[in-house]
């Protein structure tokens, strides 16, 4: 497509055949250079045991990843089942708040004052108090409570008594 604005220029050398070299000229000769045959063997020895070390290190670093990565899936599913049984003892724990608050409330509404005295007085026939039930009995200063025991006790029968009354 013309475009008359623009400035590039072209390099039409790129598209020009370029002379191929003969076989048999002495440009090519003087590239190649001969390795002796124990320096070849050794070199290709030596390529032999570091294709191999590099298999054994490939391998080795695979198990590895493949250790650390099944190590974090092992992790992200425990992590996973603890998360679920947490949530479900939460989801326990709730229910039985609520049933505890239910209880809590049943008891405390059949506990209070009013529905005490109102079995007292409807199923056990019970009264209230009134003053003129109240009798006060007036004790001097002199007087005063003794218990009597029994003197004809013998000797190990007081002996047990003793310890059994120092041991209550």
């Amino acid at each position: 497509m013309y475009q008359p604005n623009r400035s590039e220029a072209y390099d039409f050398s790129r598209f020009e055949t370029k002379p191929q070299p003969v076989p048999g000229s002495d440009t090519q000769n003087d590239k190649i250079l001969e390795m002796p045959k124990e320096q070849v063997q050794k070199n290709s020895k030596f390529r032999k045991r570091l294709r191999a070390l590099r298999v054994m290190l490939t391998c080795t670093g695979l198990a590895i990843m493949f250790g650390i990565s099944s190590f974090l899936v092992f992790g992200q599913v425990q992590l996973t089942e603890l998360t679920e049984s947490i949530t479900t003892a939460n989801n326990a724990l709730k229910e039985s708040q609520s049933i505890q608050t239910q209880l809590q409330m049943n008891l405390d509404s059949q506990t209070s004052l009013a529905k005490i005295e109102s079995v007292a007085a409807d199923t056990l026939g019970m009264k209230r108090v009134v003053q003129s039930q109240m009798n006060y009995i007036g004790i001097s200063q002199g007087d005063k409570g003794q218990v009597i025991t029994e003197i004809n006790q013998n000797w190990l029968v007081s002996a047990w008594n003793s310890l059994v009354n120092l041991l209550s």
